[in-house]
């Protein structure tokens, strides 16, 4: 292989790190924010529907 093709390959490889680094921050952090959220929906549900039955 030539130093050329060498060097593109070595830049798209790490251009591909970076965008898998990214994206794995982005989902952790939706991970996190709607593990916060869910539970409430849940107890939100379950109230109401309990409060249906209970009538």
């Amino acid at each position: 292989m030539s130093e050329n093709a060498i060097l593109l390959s070595g830049i798209f490889c790490f251009a591909l790190a970076l965008a898998g680094m990214v994206l794995t921050v982005l989902e952790f952090r939706r991970m996190g924010t709607s593990s916060s959220v869910k539970p409430e929906r849940e107890h939100l549900r379950s109230t109401t529907t309990r409060t249906a039955f209970r009538t």
